[in-house]
């Protein structure tokens, strides 16, 4: 087999392998860099926003499963982005969950190196 000083296959093989797992999500945008993934929603209720979320996120859960990949609950979280007015004017008791666990909601998010709040 070939190979030269310094270059692994291994992370390449496995963006090659989950390349597809964003052309299953519908209703959401979605941002993968390694093994991280970001789900983008956009709604104009919460009860919108849970709907889309709750059926979007069985998807990759799905995927995950025959896939053989497993899914960090415990670091999976959430977070409401938009205007203080209208955030304001929108129940802040949103939950979403995932396999009857609650996800974490936050108000600051790490993405690639820039702190998002």
């Amino acid at each position: 087999m070939w190979s030269s000083p310094g270059l692994e296959f291994g992370p390449l093989l496995f963006l090659v392998y989950i390349n597809d797992l964003s052309g299953i999500i519908d209703f959401a945008t979605t941002r993968m860099y390694a093994d991280d993934i970001n789900l983008t929603f956009t709604a104009c209720s919460i009860a919108e926003l849970q709907e889309q979320m709750s059926v979007v996120i069985q998807c990759p859960k799905n995927w995950l499963i025959a896939n053989k990949l497993t899914l960090h609950i415990i670091k999976t979280e959430f977070m409401l982005v938009g205007s203080r007015q209208r955030i304001a004017t929108m129940s802040v008791n949103m939950h979403a969950f995932i396999n009857g666990i609650s996800l974490n909601r936050v108000n600051c998010s790490k993405c690639l190196g820039v702190e998002i709040d």
